[in-house]
C-alpha cells in the first residue's frame, strides 16, 4: 500500500519511493523499511492524517448534505461486512455523527469515480479525525450552525479517530458518494415518473381524448411489461372521468384517433421505466456491496481489484437522465397541443379564458417548456465519452459516476421546472374544457327549441324529419363551436350561426322557394337570436364558474392533482379582471395584486420540491396498484 500526494492509499510506486526513501517498492506486509530506516507501519498514521489533509482540496461549492449523509450511511453500510481491514469504534463513531446530524461540507466537484470518489470520502475521513479545516455542519431543533470538525466531535462527546493501517484508505475508496447520491436521486425520479403518467391522463381529459389506447389488449398482444403496467395505471388514473371519450372516433375534431402524445404513451414510456427498474437493481447493489481495495478476504488472502470502479452507477445515471428527457418531450407536447386550437379539439390559444385578441396567457409557458426541453435533451448525453487519463495515467479509466449523478440531479431539476409548468396549465384546461361542457348542457335546450321553431315552418316530412334536422343542426354547431376558439366570443358564436345558415337553407324543399325573402328573414331572427344567447350563456357560465363546477367531470387521479392545485396550493383558474380605477392593471381572480403566472408556476414548483404532492401520487398509484390486482383475479377466474 502506497499513498498518493492526495493522501489515499493506493498503488503508486513513485510514490512509494518517497516513502522508503527512494530506495523502491515496500510491500504492505513488511515490517520494516528497506534501508533499515523506521519501520513504515509506525508512520502510517502520520502520513494519513497529513495526506488527508491535502486531499480536502476546500469548499467552494458545497455538496447537499443529503447527499453526505447518504454517503456516510452507505460507507458504514459497506464496511460493516467486516472485510475491509477496519476496526468497529471507527464504524461506531460513523453512525454516532449520523444519529447526531453531525455531517462535514463537501465540495460538490471533483471527484471522477475510479479509485472510488476519494476527494469527498476525504472530508468524512477527516471529520472523524477532528481536523479543525474541515467544517461541519450540525442540525438539532431545527437551528444549523458550522464549526471545526475538532469542535463538532468535542461538543457531541465523540474521540477522534487515530487511522490504523488500512482505515483511512477503507474510508475514501469506494463508492459511497456516487451511490449515495444515485439512491436519492432515483427516488425521486420514480415519484416524478409516476406523476408524468398522471399528468398524461389529465392532459387525455383535457384534449378531449379516448380511454381506448390504454386498453388491456394492446399489452396482451405485445406483452412488454413496461407497456401494460403505464396502461393500467393511466387507465385507472382515468376511472370514472367524463371528459373521456369511450368510442374511436367519436370527437368534435375531424382526428379518427388521438395524436401520439397521448395514444403512444405506453409504448414510449414503458420501455424507459423497463430501464428505471434496472437502474434501480443497479444502485441497490451497489449501496449494498463492499467497493474499497484491496478486501480482506476471510481465508486470509488480502485481495487487490477494482471494486472502487462506480461505472455501475454511471450506467444507472445516464439511463436514468435519458428516461428524464424521453418523459420530458412527452409531457412538451402534451402541452403544446393543449395550448394550440388546430391540436386542443376546441380549447382557446394559449389557454386563456378571456378574449384570445386580447390575452396571451401561457405564451411564455409555451416558450419556457421548450427551453426546458432541449436542456433535457442537452443533458440525456453519457459522461464516458469524456473520461480523461488522471493521476499519472494510474486511473486511465474512470466512471465519473458522481458526475452523471449531478447531472441527473439537474436533469430532475428542469423536469420538475416542466412538470410544475404542465400541472399549472392542464388544471387551466380542464376549467376551460368543464365550462365549455356546462356551457353545451345548458344551450342545447335553447339551441333545440328555437330551431324547431324554424324547422316546424320550414321542413316538411313530418316529426321524424324535423327531428333529425335539428339534430344535424346541433352537430354542425359543435363542430364550429371546436373550430372556433381563436375567436373572440362575439365575434364566434355569430360566426358559427352564420355558417350553419347555408345548412338550414339546404334543408328546406326546392318549392318553398317562392318564399325566399321571408325564409332569409327568418333565418336571419334565426341566427341573431342563438348567436346572443349563445354568447350571453357562455359569458354567465364563465362567471359562475368555480373549482366545484370541474371536479365532476374529473377522473380519480386528475380529481385527486387538481384539488392539489387549486385548494391545497391555492391556484386560481386563470381569469383577469381590472382593478377599480387603474385602467391598465389588472389581477387574476382569486389572486392577489402583483400574482403573475409565474407566482403560481413557482408555487407549484417549489411543493413538488417539498414533496408536498406525494400523497396524492402514491394514494392514485395505490389505487391503481390495488385495480390492477383485482383485474388480474378477474382475469385468472376465466
Amino acid at each position: 500500500m502506497r499513498l498518493l500526494n492526495c493522501g489515499i492509499l493506493a498503488d503508486t510506486d513513485a510514490q512509494n519511493d518517497e516513502l522508503s526513501g527512494g530506495q523502491g517498492s515496500v510491500p504492505a506486509s513488511s515490517s520494516t523499511a528497506s534501508n533499515g530506516r523506521s519501520m513504515l507501519i509506525d508512520r502510517l498514521p502520520a502520513l494519513a492524517r497529513s495526506r488527508l489533509s491535502d486531499a480536502a482540496l476546500g469548499v467552494t461549492t458545497v455538496m447537499p448534505l443529503t447527499w453526505v449523509r447518504s454517503a456516510m450511511l452507505v460507507r458504514a453500510n459497506s464496511l460493516s461486512h467486516g472485510i475491509s481491514g477496519v476496526r468497529v469504534k471507527l464504524l461506531t463513531n460513523l453512525v454516532k455523527l449520523l444519529e447526531q446530524n453531525i455531517i462535514p461540507e463537501v465540495p460538490l466537484r471533483g471527484s471522477i469515480s475510479a479509485s472510488g470518489d476519494l476527494i469527498p470520502l476525504s472530508y468524512v475521513a477527516n471529520l472523524l479525525q477532528g481536523s479543525p479545516a474541515i467544517r461541519v455542519s450540525i442540525q438539532s431543533n431545527g437551528t444549523k450552525k458550522l464549526v471545526g470538525a475538532d469542535v463538532a466531535l468535542e461538543e457531541a462527546g465523540i474521540s477522534p479517530i487515530e487511522f490504523a493501517p488500512k482505515e483511512a484508505l477503507a474510508l475514501v475508496n469506494g463508492t459511497a458518494f456516487s451511490a449515495g447520491a444515485a439512491a436519492l436521486i432515483l427516488h425521486d425520479v420514480h415519484l416524478s415518473i409516476v406523476l408524468a403518467q398522471m399528468l398524461t391522463a389529465m392532459a387525455v381529459e383535457a384534449l378531449h381524448g379516448t380511454r381506448e389506447s390504454f386498453d388491456p389488449y394492446f399489452a396482451q398482444v405485445r406483452p412488454h411489461p413496461g407497456q401494460e403496467e403505464i396502461a393500467q395505471n393511466i387507465s385507472s388514473f382515468l376511472w370514472k372521468s367524463q371528459l373521456v371519450r369511450e368510442e374511436i372516433g367519436s370527437s368534435d375534431s375531424n382526428l379518427p384517433q388521438d395524436r401520439y402524445s397521448l395514444r403512444t404513451v405506453p409504448q414510449w414510456l414503458g420501455p424507459e421505466i423497463e430501464k428505471l427498474v434496472l437502474a434501480h437493481e443497479q444502485v441497490v447493489t451497489e449501496c449494498n456491496s463492499i467497493t474499497d481495495n484491496p478486501l480482506m478476504a476471510p481465508d486470509g488472502r488480502v485481495m487487490q481489484g477494482g471494486n472502487f470502479q462506480a461505472t455501475t452507477i454511471t450506467s444507472a445515471m445516464d439511463t436514468t437522465r435519458n428516461s428524464l428527457q424521453m418523459g420530458g418531450r412527452m409531457l412538451f407536447h402534451q402541452l403544446t397541443e393543449m395550448m394550440n386550437p388546430p391540436t386542443s379539439n376546441g380549447l382557446p390559444p394559449n389557454l386563456t379564458a378571456d378574449e384570445p385578441s386580447c390575452d396571451f396567457l401561457m405564451k411564455g409557458m409555451d416558450v419556457a417548456a421548450a427551453s426546458y426541453t432541449s436542456e433535457l435533451a442537452f443533458l440525456s448525453h453519457g459522461v464516458t465519452p469524456f473520461v480523461m487519463n488522471a493521476e499519472q495515467s494510474n486511473q486511465s479509466l474512470n466512471s465519473l459516476a458522481l458526475i452523471s449523478a449531478r447531472y441527473t440531479q439537474t436533469a430532475l431539476d428542469i423536469f420538475t421546472h416542466l412538470t410544475s409548468t404542465m400541472l399549472v396549465a392542464v388544471c387551466q384546461a380542464l376549467d376551460l374544457r368543464a365550462i365549455q361542457r356546462d356551457f353545451l348542457d345548458s344551450f342545447a335546450g335553447t339551441f333545440d327549441r328555437e330551431t324547431e321553431k324554424w324547422t316546424n315552418k320550414w321542413l316538411e316530412g313530418g316529426s321524424e324529419v324535423q327531428k333529425d334536422a335539428r339534430i344535424r343542426l346541433w352537430i354542425g354547431f359543435l363542430s364550429k363551436f371546436s373550430g372556433s376558439a381563436s375567436l373572440d366570443s362575439s365575434e364566434r358564436f355569430q360566426s358559427i350561426m352564420v355558417s350553419l345558415c347555408g345548412s338550414a337553407r339546404g334543408l328546406v324543399p326546392t318549392h318553398h322557394y317562392e318564399g325566399l325573402a321571408q325564409l332569409y328573414q327568418e333565418l336571419d331572427q334565426w341566427t341573431s337570436r342563438l348567436a346572443a344567447s349563445a354568447q350571453s350563456l357562455y359569458a354567465t357560465t364563465l362567471d359562475q364558474h368555480s373549482a366545484s363546477h370541474t371536479l365532476p367531470y374529473l377522473g380519480f387521479a386528475s380529481k385527486a392533482m387538481y384539488s392539489f392545485v387549486r385548494e391545497a396550493q391555492q391556484v386560481p383558474f386563470l381569469r383577469k379582471q381590472q382593478l377599480p380605477g387603474r385602467s391598465r392593471e389588472s389581477v387574476f381572480m382569486g389572486g392577489k395584486r402583483g400574482d403573475t403566472l409565474g407566482t403560481y408556476i413557482s408555487r407549484i414548483y417549489g411543493a413538488l420540491q417539498r414533496g408536498s404532492h406525494l400523497p396524492v401520487v402514491i394514494e392514485c398509484l395505490e389505487d391503481a396498484h390495488t385495480r390492477r390486482k383485482a383485474r388480474g383475479a378477474r382475469e385468472a377466474k376465466l
